[in-house]
Parts: structure tokens; sequence; C-alpha cells
């Protein structure tokens, strides 16, 4: 399950190099940087007519640059392509709006990509309510919206834990979660996880009664607040699925 689309960011962030600031061959040399093969697009010159008669634009280079990325590019390569064009575009002044929206996020002048500890297909064995939260918080995430975002992990959270525990109170069921897991034969590690529920099921009560629809709030979240939620439910769903598998390995060899 991809969240993101490389094409839909790849377009948006090109099209940015069309800008009164940038020359005709400045693109060129930019996206060479960027690692573009710009001999792929030599034929293309600022005072060179095309097929219609008419001069090359900069537009018309960074279609036949597009063209050729998505002909020749690996998914792999091309991420790292827009990650570089990204950081060519700040150092240029160019500004970056609406960037959430494709997965990425520039805070502080740095670029920060929004993207998943694990692969989503991690959680195609729990319950849709979960799956939707999550990736619902996560769009939520790009398109700004950091209060929705720390609701939706909160509600995946709290839908895993009323599932799996027993406990009324959603501090005390995360630590529960973890309880009833055989993580670990050495009971110092085992220790030292349940000392990590106990600190991760006060953060998510922290930022419920903090950051929530269904809660007062006296300030919006920031950026780093909904990352944070983000990070804790993914690890949350990960330690108990790898839990769920080790309990199963166990009964099976018992």
């Amino acid at each position: 399950m991809n969240l993101y689309s490389y094409d839909e960011l790849l377009s948006f962030l090109l099209s940015l190099l069309d800008n009164k600031n940038i020359s005709f061959n400045h693109i060129k040399k930019i996206c060479a940087e960027c690692g573009f093969d710009t001999t792929l697009v030599s034929h293309i010159k600022q005072k060179t007519i095309n097929e219609e008669g008419k001069k090359y634009s900069k537009s018309d280079l960074i279609e036949e640059i597009k063209l050729k990325i998505n002909e020749t590019y690996s998914e792999e390569k091309k991420k790292v392509f827009l990650e570089l064009l990204i950081e060519k575009l700040l150092d240029n002044d160019i500004k970056i709006e609406n960037i959430t929206k494709f997965g990425y996020q520039i805070y502080d002048n740095k670029l920060l990509v929004l993207k998943k500890l694990f692969d989503l297909n991690e959680l195609e064995n729990y319950s849709d309510c979960v799956q939707d939260s999550f990736v619902k918080g996560v769009k939520s995430i790009q398109n700004n919206d950091y209060l929705m975002a720390i609701t939706l992990f909160t509600e995946a959270i709290e839908t895993l834990v009323k599932k799996y525990s027993s406990k009324s109170s959603l501090q005390v069921g995360i630590e529960d979660l973890f309880n009833n897991l055989e993580l670990a034969d050495d009971e110092n590690y085992f220790n030292y996880l349940k000392n990590i529920a106990k600190y991760i099921s006060i953060l998510v009560s922290k930022y419920r009664n903090k950051y929530s629809y269904s809660h007062p709030h006296e300030k919006e979240p920031k950026l780093e607040d909904a990352m944070i939620m983000m990070k804790i439910s993914e690890f949350i769903f990960l330690i108990h699925k790898k839990g769920i598998e080790r309990n199963e390995k166990v009964n099976l060899i018992s």
C-alpha cells in the first residue's frame, strides 16, 4: 500500500523549475546535480526549433526530463532524485508549497520525509478499523491536520487495546498489551520492554488528553507532535505483531 505518488511529486517539483530566476541551462545543471543524465535531453536547446516550428521552451525541457525519468528510473532511483531535487530547490530559494500531500514536509528549512517505519502491509492482519484509522492518520499529516492525525492514531491504538486487553484505562491497557506477550526469554529484556510500554502508555494518554477532538485543548499540535504519535502507533503495532508471531511459534513447539 503506497500512500505517496512519486510520479505526481515529480511533475510538481519539476514544474517549479519553470521559474523566471532559473535559466534554461540552469534547469539542466540542477537536474544533473541530482543525478540525471542530461545527454538524454541534449537535443533540446533554447534556440533550437522543435517539430512544431517553435523554439524549445523551459516547459518543453522539463516535460522531456520528466518523460526520460519515468522511462528509465526505478522507483528507488526516482525517490533519490526527488529528495535531491527538493534540496536544490530550497538552495535556489524556490518556495515549495502544498508538498505534504505528496508525503513530504519542509520543517526548519530541512526536508522531512513522512515515510513509515514499516510497510502498511504489516497491518494486514489487524481489523479494518485499525488499518483505516492509521492510514487516515498518515494522510491527515500530509494535509497538515495534525490534530486529526493524533486523534486517528489514538483511535487505532485504542481499538487494538480493547481487543487484546480487558483493562478499561488506555494507559493501563497498553501496558497490559505488552505484559500479555511473551516477547523474550531473557527476563531483563522483557522488563526493559515493559518499562518502554509504561513510558509509551503515559505518552499516548498525555497526547490524547492534550490533543484530541474529543477533549478540550489549549493550543494546536505541531508536526512533530503528530509524528511522535505516528511512530508510537507503529511501534505498538510492530511489537504486538512480533509478539503474536512468537507466541504462535512457542505454542507450536510446546
